[in-house]
């Protein structure tokens, strides 16, 4: 059994103060009547902080569980919210492991996104969860190493947008999928 905890603070000391940051700002002018289009200006600075904890357990010889929070905060000059800043983030998996066969049980989720930017244009993002599954099998033809991967994401159809997604636009939904991947 191991368990290893490894913690990254994205920036020294945990804040960066970034000098000539590049911000978005939305026209509130049409342009041949396309709505949204992004012009760039420059700030004095931006404060930015970001960290995260992974954690990886390895039990009863073919199982790991893993699991990683992400934290990001980011303010202007002016003390307002950066744009495009992503909320408290989790992720959870659970392996299993024989020999070259593999199966992987995750989830991600995050939560409902506080720290937004209006003044950019965006909006509140909800939380989410999404469950995802797949079995791998490693096999090799002529001494040469192939992965046959079956899985399916967002098996619960879940609709939902994470905080990079312009508009709310939804991401997929229930997605299957068989990979062959030929490692040379």
């Amino acid at each position: 059994m191991a368990l290893k905890i490894v913690w990254t603070p994205q920036a020294e000391i945990g804040l960066t103060k970034v000098l000539d940051y590049l911000e978005k700002e939305w026209t509130k002018k049409e342009i041949i009547d396309i709505n949204g289009v992004k012009v760039y200006e420059q700030l004095p600075y931006a404060l930015m902080w970001s960290s995260d904890l992974s954690l990886e357990y390895q039990f009863l010889k073919n199982f790991t569980v893993k699991g990683k929070a992400i934290y990001r905060l980011g303010r202007d000059d002016e003390n307002m919210n950066l744009p495009l800043v992503q909320p408290l983030t989790f992720a959870a998996g659970l392996r299993f492991r024989k020999s070259a066969f593999y199966v992987d049980a995750s989830v991600e989720r995050a939560l409902k996104q506080s720290d937004f930017s209006p003044e950019f244009g965006e909006n509140q993002t909800p939380a989410y969860s999404i469950f995802n599954l797949a079995v791998s099998q490693i096999f090799y033809i002529n001494q040469q190493r192939m992965i046959l991967k079956i899985g399916g994401e967002n098996l619960f159809d879940e609709n939902y947008s994470t905080y990079s997604d312009w508009n709310n636009i939804p991401r997929p939904g229930r997605n299957l999928y068989a990979n062959l991947i030929y490692k040379f």
